[in-house]
């Protein structure tokens, strides 16, 4: 009897390729692993005991399996371009890790590849359905704080983890690396710029970034902070850190009739001040497996995307405007970029 569930290749079975994406494709009934691309021996070796599946060294080689039709980019982001250009060409899905690339000049290029292949392309925003972001998006949306016209999104913690989190097969140190994308914006602003962006209904209009080598590399950020301008007048911190003892609140807004705080990371306490007193919010919840449901719904029922092409375009647009700020010392336009 034939398998008619949708084939998904992973390329890049580290922690995230194994821990997330593998584990979606086995969640989702609509998915299996079909085939696993690592260039590490015994990386393999473990993707053939777990999924009984067929592994490649070589990426070319994946993409002629037939039995793939949607291709998970694990990859680190200096990689992720060329893949997507290539899986693509080869008429495969694509699913890809963040960052979505390395700056906004390759995002376009991948969605422009995969718009002209005709295959879907989304990226895993996985933290779009945190419970901390859903409530606290809940709670501006249902005008608990009234105007909210600043926000304040962090994301600090202090552990030796962050530089070292990859395979021991693959270069476990890569994240502090300047030449595979390492470091704190490409690690986290690809978050918690994908929040704020789909949080604030007004455009983007400018970014003031710093960025920070403190403790961790001397080639990379391990701090950043960017201060994001709306063109409703809304301003927005985002923020992230490998170096922080104690945090500030995860999140911090304030409203004209109410001051909002989360306090911790991947909690669900959120709080609400008003003139009426404190209010402590019912936690808002989504499945773990909503994206791996979407695309399923996408490719089999013609469903909309929750994660577009142009929220990727987006989000990857404002992480290069960081980074253009950091170098300048100046306030980047979204005029800029374009």
């Amino acid at each position: 009897m034939s398998d008619h569930r949708i084939g998904v290749g992973i390329v890049g079975y580290g922690r995230v390729g194994e821990g997330y994406h593998a584990a979606m494709a086995e969640a989702v009934e609509a998915f299996r692993v079909a085939a696993v691309c690592d260039p590490a021996e015994g990386r393999r070796a473990v993707a053939e005991a777990k999924h009984g599946c067929r592994t490649y060294a070589d990426f070319t080689k994946m993409l002629e399996d037939d039995d793939v039709q949607l291709v998970a980019i694990c990859t680190p982001p200096n990689m992720h371009c060329a893949q997507v250009l290539a899986a693509a060409q080869a008429g495969k899905h694509l699913i890809v890790d963040k960052p979505f690339a390395m700056n906004y000049d390759e995002a376009r290029r991948m969605v422009a590849a995969a718009k002209e292949a005709g295959v879907l392309i989304t990226g895993n925003q996985n933290r779009r359905w945190d419970s901390d972001y859903l409530t606290v998006r809940k709670a501006f949306a249902d005008g608990l704080l009234g105007e909210v016209y600043d926000r304040e999104s962090r994301w600090s913690h202090f552990t030796a983890d962050w530089a070292g989190y990859g395979v021991p097969e693959f270069n476990p140190r890569w994240r502090v690396q300047r030449a595979y994308g390492g470091g704190m914006v490409y690690d986290y602003a690809s978050h918690l710029g994908d929040q704020m962006l789909r949080m604030v209904e007004s455009p983007l209009v400018s970014v003031y970034g710093d960025l920070q080598s403190r403790i961790w590399s001397n080639e990379v950020d391990d701090h950043f902070r960017a201060e994001l301008r709306f063109a409703d007048k809304t301003t927005a911190i985002i923020e992230a850190n490998n170096n922080a003892r104690r945090n500030l609140p995860r999140w911090f807004a304030i409203g004209t009739a109410g001051t909002l705080i989360a306090p911790k990371i991947g909690g669900d306490e959120v709080h609400v001040y008003t003139d009426e007193g404190e209010q402590v919010l019912e936690p808002v919840t989504a499945p773990r497996t909503i994206i791996y449901d979407n695309i399923a719904g996408a490719l089999l029922r013609g469903e909309e995307l929750l994660v577009t092409p142009e929220h990727l375009l987006t989000t990857m647009r404002l992480i290069s405007m960081i980074f253009l700020s950091a170098e300048s010392g100046e306030v980047v336009r979204v005029d800029d970029m374009e």
